[in-house]
């Protein structure tokens, strides 16, 4: 469900593509716990993911683009999570945030997210307001 509507979100945001930019894949930043404790939620998470980009690559992508999953593992922190989504941002120029598993990471993720000015959909977490 999650990914069905991150499929909604790209293809609304990415409707008017430019030609240029028909071809170059759609990179989407996963930060997820892949180790320690947590790696028993994240790892079948990022199974999924990948399953589901697979799918939609072999249809032919979103809106003829190809997505990308770029992985990172957030070891269940907040600290190494907002250092691997702000590398996603800046180093891989992802277009998408997706993942941030616990509740101490979703937060965090999202700060970096809104200041750099890039969808995030956090996978799962509490966030307060």
């Amino acid at each position: 469900m999650l990914l069905r509507f991150l499929t909604m979100l790209l293809a609304l945001t990415l409707a008017a593509p430019l030609a240029a930019e028909a071809q170059k894949p759609i990179k989407v930043g996963f930060p997820m716990i892949l180790s320690g404790p947590g790696a028993l939620f994240g790892e079948p998470a990022l199974k999924g993911a990948q399953m589901y980009v697979d799918e939609l690559n072999a249809k032919g992508g979103v809106l003829g683009r190809k997505i990308e999953l770029l992985a990172r593992d957030t070891k269940g922190n907040a600290d190494e999570a907002v250092r691997v989504s702000r590398e996603l941002i800046l180093k891989d120029s992802v277009d998408f945030l997706v993942g941030s598993f616990t509740s101490a990471e979703a937060p965090a993720v999202s700060v970096i997210a809104i200041f750099k000015s890039k969808s995030w959909l956090p996978a799962a977490s509490s966030l307060k307001k």
